[in-house]
């Protein structure tokens, strides 16, 4: 199982921890298959919860006063299995991609925007049935998620920059005078960057993010302004366009 603690005295993490509570208590009732499973959520008491540590052991966390909710741990996420299997056949690919699509439509269709999907937020977890057993696909992490059509400032939370789509950017860089409300486009953008790792032979997982390094050493001029000019969002389509036709 997977804990996430916070001090109740912290109302910023408390907030986001009520965030991420609300989101995966909704998901939970739309399908147990495509998303974490929540098993407690509760004030800690240093005696009110044991949490499974391995078979033969059973101890209680020593913390008092913190807030916290207790998920299914995965096995590893999308990003780590990728480092590991950068050779696997399209069959597997497809399968891959076609977990992470059920997912997204099924968040969609909850009317919930992720915000933040990427690699590491899909994680493989295990199961067994009569036939065996196998695993799933399944999303984490939704304490930056939005209602479909709420406005990105209800949320002090942004997505990861590497995969941020690029109206999100502009938001970032201007918030004060950019008006932007979460849609499914969000998450679009951050899918399509998920799939092209997911089909690319040679890009190690990342890749995205190591464009955005070398973007910001060569960049001669401040970052907002580079997003604000327009520039910033086609660079970052020619870089994956050019390495989709390459075969990167």
């Amino acid at each position: 199982m997977k804990l996430k603690l916070v001090s109740s005295e912290d109302v910023s993490a408390v907030k986001s921890l009520d965030r991420e509570l609300q989101y995966l208590m909704e998901l939970n009732t739309v399908s147990s298959q495509l998303f974490v499973k929540l098993y407690f959520h509760g004030i800690v008491d240093g005696s009110s919860i044991l949490i499974e540590e391995n078979p033969c052991s059973v101890s209680p966390y020593p913390f008092q006063g913190y807030q916290c909710i207790v998920m299914e741990k995965g096995a590893c996420s999308l990003e780590t299995y990728l480092c590991c299997s950068r050779n696997m056949g399209f069959a597997a690919q497809a399968s891959i991609v076609s977990d992470v699509l059920n997912i997204v439509e099924a968040l969609h269709g909850a009317g919930v925007v992720w915000m933040d999907l990427k690699p590491s937020n899909i994680v493989r977890i295990p199961f067994h049935d009569s036939l065996g057993g196998g695993f799933n696909w399944k999303g984490i992490d939704f304490n930056g998620s939005l209602d479909l059509n709420s406005p990105l400032s209800d949320s002090k939370y942004m997505c990861t920059v590497s995969y941020m789509a690029p109206e999100v950017l502009k938001y970032c860089a201007n918030s004060n005078q950019v008006v932007l409300k979460a849609t499914p486009s969000i998450d679009m953008w951050s899918l399509g960057l998920l799939i092209f790792e997911v089909y690319s032979p040679k890009a190690s997982v990342g890749a995205v993010c190591s464009f955005w390094a070398n973007l910001n050493k060569n960049c001669s001029m401040d970052i907002e302004e580079y997003v604000l000019s327009g520039e910033l969002v086609d660079a970052v389509i020619g870089d994956v366009i050019g390495r989709i036709v390459k075969g990167e």
